[in-house]
């Protein structure tokens, strides 16, 4: 029997942005804890610093965009604006971590959405703590990632090499097969047969889906999809019967070496090979009010829009200045993971209680929406408007930039 790794049926990482805590919580959208570092960081440099700026590519530079059921065509427009503010959000993240050695701001930033610890004599990282300079690293490596997929150079171990992932935006992308009822098919879209009439050579026996997949089929909340643009499976284990049910806002393909060598039942063939990809549920195309939903991040910084330093007005809390774009963004860190970015936390109240708490930092170091609320932080830090004070977002409203602790 000839298996492709490749083209194993690649789970989805279920993405439900909903905050599930009230914008009432002042723990997490008011400064605490962090009062320590006032004498740690009021020397130091503050003010944004120079960002980097790249040239943004077009989605069909870096997806495949596909017009069957469920695909983007159509939707190209949105998504490379989409795309182009997702550069401005890398960009923002990427001129944070240069830049921390010796800036109060970045200092404070990193120390409270990831809880990084800070040197007071040297004004940057504490390396000497081996878990702490672990977990500057792991927050490097994910950013690199990204930085190298929007740069063209692909996903890090594809499974079909060269190949960009797909993009989806629709649940009919994928139909939802029965385990009991449905048949098998292979890389063309052929029922895989296992026994024919010795006589006439006609197919007798099928491979049922839930013999293929016999321990998987047992788990009740498994369901799997195929996908007829890459002649393909993906299993799902939301306990829903469409991609895209209850809040869901978007999807990102497993790996398919995430999932155990599946049974033949004596049958010869092989699924169709692809690379992981994202699905966009409707609800990411319309969000409803305060979940990655601010119409774009140009808007967010004009003069009229830009919150208001030392404000707390909760309609310019951190997660209420998300915008629309920045559900690829997460995905991004999903897409270009080595199967590790489970979503910890979705919430802000949450991501900042988790970079306190030691047992759960480097989990939150992998958690895609902690990046996600750090990048929009640092791109409002960096493009305040000429006669506003920049924004510091060290808890869930902003801060002053001049005067954080005021």
């Amino acid at each position: 029997m000839r298996w492709s790794l490749a083209g194993l049926l690649p789970s989805l990482c279920l993405v439900v942005l909903t905050n599930t805590s009230p914008l009432g919580h002042q723990s997490a959208y008011d400064i605490e804890g962090v009062d320590s570092l006032n004498a740690l960081v009021r020397r130091v440099r503050t003010g944004p610093g120079g960002g980097t700026v790249t040239t943004p590519k077009k989605t069909t530079d870096l997806f495949l965009l596909d017009s069957g059921p469920g695909g983007c065509v159509g939707k190209e427009a949105i998504l490379d604006n989409w795309l182009t503010e997702v550069f401005l959000l890398h960009d923002a993240i990427k001129t944070a971590y240069a830049n921390i050695q010796g800036d109060r701001s970045w200092m404070l930033m990193w120390y409270t959405w990831f809880g990084v610890q800070l040197n007071m004599q040297t004004g940057g990282v504490d390396v000497s703590d081996a878990a702490n300079k672990q977990l500057w690293d792991t927050i490097g490596d994910h950013i690199s990632r990204v930085t190298k997929f929007l740069s063209g150079a692909g996903l890090p171990n594809p499974q079909v090499a060269g190949e960009n992932p797909r993009l989806f935006c629709g649940p009919e992308a994928g139909e939802h097969q029965p385990w009991s009822e449905s048949v098998v098919k292979d890389h063309n879209g052929q029922d895989v047969v296992t026994e024919r009439d010795p006589e006439t050579q006609q197919p007798t026996e099928y491979l049922k889906l839930g013999t293929a997949f016999l321990n998987t089929a047992r788990d009740p909340d498994a369901n799997a999809f195929w996908f007829s643009s890459f002649k393909g499976y993906d299993l799902d284990f939301s306990g829903e019967t469409s991609l895209c049910a209850g809040n869901r806002f978007a999807k990102t393909a497993r790996p398919a070496s995430s999932w155990p060598v599946i049974f033949s039942d004596g049958a010869d063939f092989t699924f169709g090979r692809a690379n992981r990809h994202i699905l966009f549920c409707p609800r990411s195309f319309s969000p409803p009010t305060g979940f990655h939903s601010y119409p774009s991040l140009t808007k967010a910084v004009e003069e009229d829009n830009y919150p208001t330093a030392g404000l707390k007005d909760e309609n310019e809390s951190l997660d209420k200045m998300m915008p629309v774009s920045s559900t690829l963004y997460h995905e991004l860190y999903h897409l270009t993971d080595d199967d590790n970015t489970k979503d910890q936390a979705y919430s802000l109240d949450r991501v900042i209680r988790n970079a306190r708490d030691s047992s759960k930092r480097e989990g939150n170091s992998h958690n895609p929406e902690t990046y996600t609320l750090f990048a929009t932080a640092a791109y409002l830090y960096l493009n305040a408007p000429q006669a506003e004070e920049p924004c510091l977002y060290i808890s869930g409203f902003p801060k002053k930039a001049s005067d954080p602790f005021a």
